[in-house]
């Protein structure tokens, strides 16, 4: 069975003091089911994804939560994969639609990040790395910085190259007035941009954030 897309909603993303994660997971789902042209009765399950909610925001509960507030009663499941939980979310909710089980799902993914103090927020980010990476003191930056360090080592590379991948993500941000940083910045900028863990600059690096998307998925039918 095929599965589609029946409506999508994103936030703005960036540092938005004055919204909740509770209330950037609410209004995404709203008008994602909104745009789908469905009632909410009609959705059948729901998957939230989230990664940092309760080490920053102390919970755990989200996806009750919004089937509270949505005033729907269907199976409700929070999914923590890291930087995949969205990509991993959205995967099982077509699975389910491909075997027959459901035939309308909500996916929505959600962080609130700006909250919580930077060691606080490092330290939790790292709990997606290995034990034996965050016991030697490492943080994000110095353990992707190694890695890139290998890569362009392997691979025969130079930092130019690297630089062009946020040279391509900010061009596609600037299409996207949602995006927390909506504008183009060029190689020189990336290149002359100051060094955070070598060889990586600051526009290699991507910044901590609030925001949410939601997705309706559906059988073909």
């Amino acid at each position: 069975m095929k599965v589609g897309v029946a409506g999508v909603y994103q936030t703005k993303f960036g540092e938005l003091w004055d919204w909740s994660l509770d209330e950037l997971i609410k209004e995404a789902s709203q008008e994602a089911i909104k745009e789908s042209g469905l009632k909410k009765e009609q959705i059948e399950a729901v998957f939230v994804a989230n990664m940092l909610a309760d080490q920053l925001s102390s919970r755990v509960h989200l996806g009750p939560l919004l089937a509270s507030q949505l005033g729907i009663e269907v199976p409700v499941t929070r999914i923590e994969a890291a930087c995949a939980s969205g990509g991993v979310a959205i995967r099982k909710a077509a699975l389910l639609i491909e075997a027959g089980v459901h035939e309308v799902v909500l996916v929505v993914g959600a962080e609130k990040m700006t909250d919580g103090v930077a060691p606080e927020i490092g330290a939790s980010l790292m709990g997606a790395a290995g034990e034996d990476e965050a016991l030697a003191g490492l943080n994000f930056v110095g353990l992707y910085a190694l890695m890139a360090q290998a890569y362009l080592r392997e691979f025969k590379a130079n930092e130019e190259d690297l630089a062009w991948v946020a040279v391509k993500n900010h061009f596609h941000a600037s299409l996207n007035e949602k995006a927390q940083f909506p504008f183009e910045v060029s190689l020189e900028q990336v290149l002359t941009s100051p060094k955070i863990s070598d060889p990586l600059k600051l526009l290699d690096c991507s910044p901590i954030s609030d925001g949410a998307a939601a997705v309706v998925l559906v059988s073909k039918r």
